[in-house]
């Protein structure tokens, strides 16, 4: 599904059309998910009251795997987050302004000769 999606984003001639069908099948899958998830929380609370064997074993479990699979999650958002911060910020240092400002007169002075001398063809 990111694949075709971002096909779309990047091709839009070819996934144009069929753009909003991919988000709503997208959402479609993701509250499925959500649901099904939540189905087996309320199943796994109804056998912890119940007192069900392996029920706290599930419990226990089921918060090792969803802290194996959100801390690094946090932790490459935090580390994603600060990289971009710091790229971006340095896309409008000085030296970088003066590099565009030098490339722009460049093009103009280019733009320029190629209009004088069409001039003086004419």
């Amino acid at each position: 599904m990111l694949f075709l999606l971002a096909t779309a984003g990047a091709n839009t001639d070819f996934l144009g059309k069929f753009y909003r069908w991919l988000i709503v099948l997208n959402v479609f899958f993701v509250l499925l998910l959500l649901g099904i998830v939540g189905f087996l929380l309320w199943r796994l609370r109804k056998r912890l009251k119940a007192r069900v064997f392996g029920s706290r074993l599930a419990l226990r479990l089921l918060v090792i795997f969803s802290l194996m699979a959100i801390l690094p999650g946090v932790l490459v958002y935090g580390i994603s987050v600060q990289f971009l911060g710091k790229s971006i910020e340095s896309w409008f240092d000085v030296k970088v302004d003066q590099a565009l400002e030098g490339g722009i007169n460049l093009g103009q002075t280019m733009l320029d000769n190629l209009l004088e001398e069409l001039e003086k063809k004419s």
